[in-house]
């Protein structure tokens, strides 16, 4: 008998691959046929792209300096915005919405319906995809809206216009623009380089089949562009020499010609295929319920052959398999999804922090590790002394500064002074204000300086006095970066920062008192001598002494705009010491939301006392290691044993760490971290470079409230497939006990299912204090799920039984079920909420998006049995008061029954799966 059953079930299976092979030709052929139609319309874009796209840059007289401001607005009038981020199209995103195999089997089943009269089951399937389709391509395009305008908006780009170098919007800039990028910028638009020191960037191309776009580490090289022609032919031009719009520069620096913009741009040309438009955790659950579809098709099939095995009729047969495979096969899992996280997004911009779109909340809900500095931690730096070949100054707060304008004292061998009429101080600090940023977000250092800039009241050092026309790195004197500025006479003055004690190594003259920086003369008198090395020597150890960090400052004038240089001048150098400020409760929530958080910082920041204090707190485990000691036990299960780690390194083992961190770790946040280490690993993480510069706080928002919509999606999603078993269960015994009108309305439970799982998608934030517990994957069949389902379906046919027994009415007794079934499954959707064994009242009360729309499919309910005309249609017959508290009770005694039988039902239909994965397996074995 056992063989006999097998022999059954293994005929049974390859029936019900047929449908499945039907559909999957059907679908590949269909998505052949889409594909070679898009990549006609691709092809057509492109021509028409190519055609927008100039063959050639006209380059007017005097390009050099840039264009003027008429010429700008004219250029700009001519080729419009540069808005090279294009929003996907309603067409294309409901496409996607609408593409995955479960959804167009429904709509297949619905068309059957249709052709067989069941005009209303048929209108219901398609009015409940319309609304999600609706719905989700409107939140998609709003967030697209919003990521642009973001990006185009707060950006700036470095363009040189009428001789001098200004910061505009990317939206802006104009085919013939002269651009400056350098580490951590974005490309604001297709552009040539002219000129590059090092320049390395992270751009997008498409590889392969050319169905997929990545990200590619590319090295650039400028153009010889010694006798540049009045027109510049672009097909000449090579790869190598070319900038996208939309990449990172990830080092170096480059000065750059600006060849097309807007849509002529090969990043618009990208963002044109609409797979990009499909989050991960849509494609998570698509294929999830590509997979529940086939077993749809099973159920199908074997349902129509018991259905006439018991001698029912054909049309008996067809209707039941119907209504089974709407009950089986899941729709509308991307409603929640995309509701879930445009409600984080939107939560989260209350307190200013702006997630760009849908696919970086995406990223940000899987986040495993976060990866701070000590950057991440400082909140301010204070400058305690300047040096000076001729002397030591301190510096500190005026304690007189009640109005708190940062107003500094000055103190030569303790004495209080006024510093700014000595040339060496006044060329020290300009020299500190030209590496400085003066607008935008600043960081600590930059604020620092600019304090100490302020109480000088100079000028000579703003930008738009001295033109910026380069930077590069001395990689040769391992000094940290040079920029070159055209001070106002014309000459060119490359400004050098760098490590003290190597900067005063590599210079071979000392800058007269006579001088500042805005009027050197490299052939003023030298004044080197052995007392000079040895009191900045001096100085160096006390600064050490005190956890002082110190930068020096150099610099030297070109003969001229083309001459070599001269020899690098010492200005001197100033000492900085970093106040550190931690917050416990932000750890304890990284903590309390599952996240361990690795904090790398220098080995002498790990030394300073004033760091030690500030990360030490009670209730919170803490290691701190060493970059090879982690590197040794870098395992998912050793990170975890401890709440945060800190670890000392210098820059390049940081480099290595965090490449080795991200071979461990799938989805990790980066906060703090330099433009160089967002450029290689975090360029995608908008929402959390974004963060960055707002704080730390506003990171943390981010991440939890995404991580908060992950639970919204698998809560919603889990109630879906739990109808979905409760309906199929229902439709199955009906079908099987010839109850055909009970088959009619159950339709109807498409809409109270999108009503809820909206309602439990976009709920209120802490819906859920405790966390899910590790492993459980709500995107797939557990436990709760089944038992839950089969409890409401094989209740709601018994309730059916039952009006059928006291009434004789099988009209009554199928609007008496269909009641019963819908009330206990809203019923659940209060249990997902709490992710408890019991619900409870006050939820709705707690949780009033999830009560309205609760209201909202009752009310769905109560028109469908009361409404004229509507209960015709679907043939129901209206309930007295006693049915409805009967029904009522009858629902809310499902939850705790399902809760108390999990233990015996999901045993055996474990035993079931198990036998079914075992035959589909021998199956694909002997084939």
């Amino acid at each position: 008998m056992p063989g006999a059953i097998g022999t059954i079930g293994i005929f049974a299976i390859r029936l019900a691959a047929i449908p499945g092979l039907f559909i999957r030709h059907m679908l590949q052929n269909g998505s052949s046929a889409a594909s070679s139609m898009m990549g006609q319309q691709v092809q057509e874009r492109e021509e028409r792209a190519s055609a927008r796209r100039p063959e050639e840059v006209p380059l007017a007289d005097g390009w050099e300096t840039g264009l003027t401001e008429q010429e700008a607005k004219r250029r700009l009038a001519a080729h419009g915005s540069n808005e090279y981020r294009p929003i996907p199209s309603h067409i294309q995103l409901l496409g996607q919405t609408l593409k995955s195999a479960s959804t167009l089997s429904l709509l297949g089943l619905a068309v059957f319906a249709l052709v067989m009269g069941k005009y209303v089951d048929a209108a219901i399937v398609f009015v409940t995809f319309a609304v999600l389709g609706a719905v989700s391509v409107r939140v998609k395009v709003k967030a697209a809206q919003n990521h642009r305008r973001m990006l185009e908006t707060e950006a700036t780009a470095s363009v040189l216009r009428d001789g001098k170098i200004c910061e505009i919007a990317p939206a802006y800039v104009v085919p013939g623009d002269l651009i400056f990028v350098r580490q951590g910028d974005v490309v604001p638009a297709d552009a040539v380089v002219l000129r590059s020191e090092h320049l390395k960037v992270r751009e997008k191309q498409v590889r392969g089949n050319g169905n997929r776009a990545d990200f590619y580490l590319v090295a650039k090289a400028a153009l010889d562009n010694g006798h540049l022609p009045q027109v510049l032919p672009l097909h000449n031009v090579a790869e190598a020499n070319r900038l996208y719009a939309g990449s990172m520069v990830v080092g170096g620096s480059a000065k750059a010609l600006v060849t097309s913009t807007g849509r002529a741009t090969h990043h618009w040309q990208l963002h044109q295929h609409p797979k990009q438009h499909e989050t991960f955790t849509e494609q998570r659950y698509f294929k999830f319920a590509e997979k529940l579809t086939k077993y749809g098709w099973l159920a199908i099939l074997a349902v129509g052959v018991l259905v006439l095995a018991v001698r029912w009729s054909g049309s008996a047969a067809l209707e039941t398999a119907i209504a089974i495979g709407t009950s089986v096969i899941p729709g509308g899992f991307s409603l929640p999804i995309v509701l879930a996280f445009w409600t984080a997004m939107h939560r989260t911009s209350r307190k200013a922090q702006d997630l760009p779109d849908l696919h970086a909340a995406d990223r940000l809900e899987d986040t495993k590790l976060v990866i701070l500095s000590e950057q991440a931690v400082t909140r301010r730096i204070q400058i305690k002394k300047l040096f000076c070949p001729q002397s030591r100054w301190q510096v500190k707060p005026d304690l007189q500064d009640h109005m708190h304008t940062g107003r500094l004292r000055f103190y030569q061998n303790g004495i209080l002074q006024e510093p700014s009429g000595r040339p060496e101080c006044k060329a020290l600090v300009q020299a500190a204000k030209l590496f400085a940023r003066a607008e935008g977000d600043c960081g600590p250092y930059d604020q620092a300086v600019n304090r100490l800039y302020d109480n000088f009241g100079l000028s000579g050092a703003q930008r738009t006095d001295w033109e910026w026309i380069g930077q590069g790195v001395l990689e040769s004197h391992g000094l940290f970066e040079s920029r070159m500025f055209k001070d106002p006479t014309g000459r060119v003055v490359e400004v050098v920062r760098g490590p003290a004690e190597r900067l005063y190594e590599s210079c071979s003259r000392v800058i007269s008192p006579l001088h500042d920086l805005a009027n050197l003369d490299v052939t003023g008198s030298s004044l080197a001598d052995d007392q000079a090395a040895e009191a900045l020597q001096s100085w160096l150890e006390t600064t050490r002494r005190h956890y002082e960090q110190t930068i020096g400052f150099a610099c030297r004038v070109h003969a001229d705009s083309l001459g070599e240089a001269g020899s690098l001048i010492w200005l001197g150098a100033i000492s900085y010491q970093t106040e550190y400020e931690t917050s416990a409760p932000l750890l304890e929530r990284f903590v309390k939301l599952g996240l361990p958080v690795l904090l790398t910082v220098q080995e002498h920041v790990l030394s300073d006392p004033a760091f030690r204090r500030s990360v030490s707190f009670d209730g919170i485990r803490c290691k701190v290691v060493s970059a090879g000691e982690l590197g040794r036990t870098m395992e998912q299960e050793a990170i975890d044993n401890y709440d945060l780690w800190i670890v000392s390194a210098h820059s390049e083992e940081r480099l290595k760490l965090i490449q080795k961190l991200r071979e461990v770790f799938s989805h990790i946040c980066f906060v703090g971290c330099r433009d160089q280490e967002r450029a290689y690993f975090g360029a995608a993480w908008t929402a959390v470079e974004q963060g960055i510069r707002r704080g730390l706080h506003d990171v943390l928002e981010a991440i939890e409230e995404a991580r908060h919509a992950k639970s919204r999606i698998s809560h919603a999603n889990g109630f879906i497939l739990s109808g979905n078993v409760g309906e199929a269960v229902f439709s199955l015994l009906a079908g099987l006990t010839g109850a055909q009108q009970a088959l009619t309305p159950i339709n109807i439970n498409l809409l109270t299912n999108v009503f809820a799982s909206i309602g439990l998608a976009a709920g209120r934030r802490k819906m859920d204090r405790q966390q899910p517990t590790e492993g459980k994957n709500l995107s797939k069949l557990h436990k709760p799920i089944v038992t839950h389902g089969l409890m409401s379906g094989s209740v709601a046919m018994l309730s059916y039984a039952g009006g059928l027994l006291i009434s004789g009415d099988p009209f009554f007794a199928s609007t008496f079920a269909f009641a019963t079934l819908i009330l206990s499954q809203l019923w659940q959707a209060v249990h997902w909420r709490r992710q408890s064994r019991v619900a409870k009242l006050k939820d709705m009360v707690e949780d009033r998006v999830l009560a309205v729309s609760l209201l909202g499919s009752l009310a769905i309910l109560v028109a469908s049995v009361y409404m004229p005309g509507v209960t015709q249609l679907l043939q129901t017959t209206p309930l007295a008061l006693q049915d409805w508290l009967a029904a009522m009770a009858i629902a809310g005694a499902v939850g705790p029954l399902a809760s108390k039988s999990e233990n015996s039902v999901w045993p055996v239909v474990k035993r079931m799966a198990g036998w079914l994965q075992a035959k589909e397996r021998n199956l694909q074995t002997a084939a």
